[in-house]
């Protein structure tokens, strides 16, 4: 009697039950670094749809921020991830672009240990310019948090204004120091 390999049985009998093994499930993460003025947030997508999002600071999820889930089309998140992958496969370039010190916000997607360009800036190629409207349409769907936040500066020191010297008496002279 011929022998059967278990693993071409196990598969033939998997088929046969209508069993399906799923594909692995892509994770990008999409991040507004947020500026002096306005909160970030990070956005992380999966391939099926599913993601969350979490308002940042400076690229750097917040602790004890609050989590929230989304779903978009399926359809929108496979086309993200070809476009993601075409993207890095082609290595695009982006260009450096003038921003204010304290509105100037960058928008990358980061994906298996590769960053994009900075996707608020003008891109130089159609795929980065495709990534980019995919990167528009999810954040329409998902609307991040962007309120403003007030940035609080600590508390600095203050020297005591001395008193002006009474008439008559010896203290400190009216004459400015000298330059040196």
């Amino acid at each position: 009697m011929k022998s059967v390999n278990p693993l071409v049985l196990c598969c033939c009998l998997a088929g046969a039950s209508g069993f399906v093994v799923a594909a692995p499930v892509e994770v990008a993460t999409i991040i507004n670094s947020g500026s002096t003025n306005f909160t970030g947030w990070n956005l992380t997508i999966r391939s099926d749809g599913s993601g969350s999002v979490v308002p940042s600071g400076r690229g750097i999820a917040a602790q004890g921020a609050t989590v929230r889930p989304f779903s978009v089309p399926i359809e929108l998140a496979q086309k993200f991830f070809r476009d993601v992958r075409a993207a890095r496969d082609a290595n695009i370039a982006g260009t450096a672009c003038m921003k204010s010190v304290s509105f100037g916000t960058r928008l990358n997607v980061i994906w298996h240990s590769w960053t994009s360009p900075d996707l608020s800036c003008p891109v130089t190629s159609w795929l980065g310019a495709t990534l980019r409207d995919d990167v528009s349409k999810i954040t329409a769907i998902v609307k991040p948090p962007t309120g403003s936040h007030r940035i609080f500066l600590p508390v600095e020191p203050r020297r005591v204004p001395s008193l002006p010297p009474m008439r008559g008496a010896a203290g400190p002279s009216a004459q400015p120091l000298p330059y040196r």
